[in-house]
């Protein structure tokens, strides 16, 4: 029977680490007890009044007293050699008890592995002595749990483990009670832990009650797929420990069920799982998700007390469960339900960031979180529900939208999102833009292109008011944001007409168009480089301005470089046209240098 010497190690490793920590506590306090006794006498003798007037007499008429007053101060090393001799006493006398105990415990359980072995005791016989002794010992725990309250853990602890032995050994070493029965009678095992736990108020015993509640699939296992009897089960278990884990404060507890939520389904989704399954698993991970995210949100709102990393790796733990399996069944049965779930994970994190914003704004890493959990699924929600430009049009879309929830909800957090969502969207744009070849049909203006781009230059500019309007943490950030998003407009619009132009010079098909394209762009940006450098002079926008003055040096070298390649008639109007703008912009800058100390 290894089972018993296995117990047997186990119980005799954790009696002496238990007792070895308490020994290390004792000794500290008797030292502590003893001295500070002995400094609060010594206070007392120096502070006390010694007759003020007779003490000056007594020192001139008797010298022979001064050697009392010298010895005075040897007592302290005699007073703490005695306090060593007590602490090596009781600690003596600690071990000397541990070790008597440790040898009566594994001498019984050698006594009973002998008699199993010579078959005294019959199977359905070991089994009730071993739950007889599981109570014994919680019992004995919870009598002596007033005056020694480690040695009342560590029995009712231990004998919860034996009872989960006992039940097991009865289930699957003697075959004495079917599957479900010693599921049922494990699972009232699990439940008095947790209530003894609760009212005792010990994690110890919560963690024993949890870790044997999650091990209860796996030792009370019919061998088939009772996939709704573990589904219920685990459900029950992780509402009771997260009550607990709520109502105690304890945050360790509902992590740790997280983990033995994930390692039972994990398995059972490994060895049971097929598609026609799919329903039962996709229900039980979004209701895993959903407890796991109520309960830390409920608390951190109910409580007004900021997360702590246990609640970020519960709240990271559960979105990765409900994405990974959600993914991966709705992938494998080739459903097209993987935007519209991603959207409705997205909601759910947009109401739980509402309510940490209007209940504990004073969290400010929780309220950047969430918001950033709900961007993350609704940005993934657009690339799996279209394709094409319609993702690049989707994520400008959301960053408008972020702006504006930022704007509503005064949340920092979801102007950041919104700049990274604006970029994603831009991205898009980049990579799905079409490319015409030489001869390729175009139609200027009506192409998609040129209208998702417009419909990022427009939201650019939307962005830019809101900022304007609504501001920001702080006016540097605020004049950031307008000028970064009317820079990025522009930008924008010079990349969105020079595109038209040159497409349409290819789609002509001949040299001669092309170079005529060329000289057009070349002409459009010098003429908007002008444009933006009257804007920024007229309205004190130094950004505008600079912007400008940067175009018009882009156009010149592009200018040099396009000349070479043209024909001599775009060469003379190219020169001649860029020379025009470039003098009438300088003579601006002359004429209007006093109001330029203003812009800059």
């Amino acid at each position: 029977m290894f089972l018993f010497d296995l117990i047997v190690l186990f119980v005799f490793a954790i009696i002496i680490l238990n007792q070895g920590t308490r020994i290390s506590r004792l000794e500290k306090a008797v030292r502590e007890n003893k001295i500070a006794p002995q400094a609060a006498s010594q206070k007392a003798s120096t502070s006390a009044p010694a007759v003020p007037v007779a003490a000056p007499v007594a020192a001139a008429q008797a010298p022979a007293s001064r050697p009392a007053s010298v010895s005075a101060p040897a007592s302290a090393p005699v007073s703490a050699q005695r306090e060593d001799h007590v602490a090596e006493a009781v600690s003596s006398g600690r071990t000397l008890a541990i070790l008597g105990i440790a040898a009566v415990f594994i001498g019984m359980a050698f006594f009973l592995k002998y008699a199993f072995d010579n078959n005294w005791i019959s199977p359905a016989g070991r089994v009730i002595l071993g739950i007889i002794a599981g109570i014994a010992m919680m019992g004995v725990g919870q009598s002596l749990r007033k005056k020694y309250l480690e040695y009342s853990d560590f029995l009712i602890g231990g004998g919860l483990a034996l009872l989960y032995l006992s039940v097991f050994s009865a289930h699957f070493f003697f075959h004495l009670i079917a599957p479900f029965t010693a599921w049922f009678f494990m699972a009232i095992i699990t439940f008095i832990g947790l209530v003894i736990s609760f009212v005792n108020a010990t994690r110890v015993l919560a963690v024993v009650s949890i870790i044997g509640g999650f091990l209860v699939p796996f030792m009370a296992s019919s061998g088939g797929n009772d996939m709704l009897a573990l589904f219920g089960y685990l459900s029950i278990l992780n509402i009771g420990v997260l009550a607990l884990s709520f109502n105690k404060d304890w945050k360790e507890l509902g992590f740790a069920a997280f983990i033995g939520t994930f390692v039972n389904f994990s398995a059972w989704y490994g060895s049971y799982y097929s598609p026609m399954f799919m329903g039962e698993a996709l229900s039980f991970c979004f209701l895993v998700f959903l407890v796991f995210l109520g309960t830390t949100v409920v608390r951190c709102a109910h409580q007004k007390v900021s997360a702590d990393p246990v609640d970020y790796f519960t709240l990271a733990g559960s979105a990765l469960f409900i994405t990974f399996f959600g993914y991966t069944m709705l992938e494998s049965a080739g459903s097209s339900m993987l935007g519209a779930g991603s959207l409705l994970i997205a909601v759910i994190y947009f109401f739980a960031a509402l309510w940490i914003n209007a209940a504990n704004r004073e969290d400010k890493t929780l309220n950047i979180f969430l918001p950033g959990l709900s961007v993350t699924f609704l940005s993934l929600f657009i690339p799996l529900q279209f394709d094409g430009s319609w993702i690049a049009v989707g994520w400008l879309v959301e960053a408008l939208s972020l702006y504006a929830i930022a704007c509503f909800m005064g949340n920092r957090g979801f102007q950041v999102m919104g700049a990274t969502v604006y970029i994603l969207g831009i991205i898009s744009m980049f990579a799905t833009a079409d490319y015409y070849g030489y001869g390729q049909p175009f139609m200027p203006v009506f192409n998609n292109d040129f209208i998702v781009a417009v419909l990022a230059i427009v939201i650019a500019y939307a962005i830019a008011f809101i900022y304007k309007k609504y501001g920001s943490v702080t006016e540097e950030t605020q004049a950031r944001g307008i000028s970064l998003y009317v820079v990025a407009a522009n930008i924008l619009t010079v990349y969105a007409v020079s595109t038209q132009i040159w497409y349409y010079s290819r789609s002509l098909g001949t040299i001669g168009a092309e170079n005529y394209g060329n000289t057009l762009v070349s002409l459009f940006w010098a003429a908007y480089a002008a444009l933006l450098t009257a804007i920024g002079f007229v309205q004190k926008i130094s950004g505008i301005r600079r912007l400008g003055l940067i175009l018009f040096i882009i156009t010149a070298f592009k200018v040099l470089m396009d000349v070479w390649s043209l024909g001599q008639i775009y060469r003379i109007v190219s020169l001649i046209v860029f020379g025009i703008i470039a003098l009438c912009a300088s003579f601006a800058y002359a004429k209007y240098k006093d109001r330029l100390k203003d812009v800059i």
